[in-house]
């Protein structure tokens, strides 16, 4: 199997995150996109299966000067994508992240369907700040075949988009974390135009079973 990060220019249309409704509680954080704020952008480019991206930012430093760990779960549908409002989730309302500030993210991914089997697994991320929509916003994408599916949880209907300080907020009732095996670290950073230069500190790999740090 062969994991691949490509790097391509690109412009495309921002998807609207959406919320739970149906769940027992309700997401800490509000995702809302804000016009001059700092957005990753994550879209699914498999047209057949769902997909699941656990991401989880340790320690980082809020706009009150506090620490903090966020924990994001994305459900994606197929063909479709979800945008995080980053300055918004960090308290900095419609203002852009300052020009070198990184963010460290550990992120975990895996597919979903109503019917379990194998797949290939196909992520884009874009990130940019300042406009609605990202303006020549380097898109880099992550590959992996023959990745195992998982049966859908009954509860996601939508593209989701859950945002909380805990793990308990992000929770889905009925999701098997087990099947999401694909592992990646994730730096970004801003550029002077505000835009997310994305790399990978160490390549995409396989793994066992999440890891959620409190």
């Amino acid at each position: 199997m062969i994991i691949t990060a490509i790097l391509i220019m690109a412009v495309f249309t921002v998807g609207t995150s959406t919320f739970l409704l149906n769940q027992s509680h309700a997401a800490s954080i509000n995702n809302t996109i804000t016009q001059q704020g700092t957005k990753l952008n994550l879209k699914n480019n498999n047209n057949q299966e769902w997909e699941h991206i656990h991401l989880l930012i340790q320690n980082i430093t809020t706009s009150n000067g506090t620490k903090q760990n966020f924990y994001i779960e994305t459900w994606i549908k197929p063909g479709e994508n979800t945008t995080i409002d980053l300055s918004n989730m960090l308290g900095y309302a419609n203002h852009s992240l300052a020009t070198g500030t990184k963010i460290s993210v550990l992120s975990w991914s895996g597919l979903y369907a109503t019917t379990p089997g194998t797949g290939d697994f196909s992520l884009s991320l874009q990130g940019w700040s300042n406009t609605t929509t990202p303006v020549n916003a380097t898109i880099y994408h992550i590959t992996q075949g023959s990745l195992p599916i998982a049966t859908l949880p009954s509860s996601i209907t939508g593209t989701t988009a859950l945002i909380g300080t805990n793990p308990s907020d992000v929770t889905v009732t009925g999701e098997n974390t087990a099947n999401d095996v694909l592992f990646k670290q994730i730096l970004l950073t801003i550029d002077p135009n505000g835009n997310l230069a994305i790399t990978f500190p160490t390549p995409p790999t396989l793994c066992n079973t999440i890891a959620q740090t409190p």
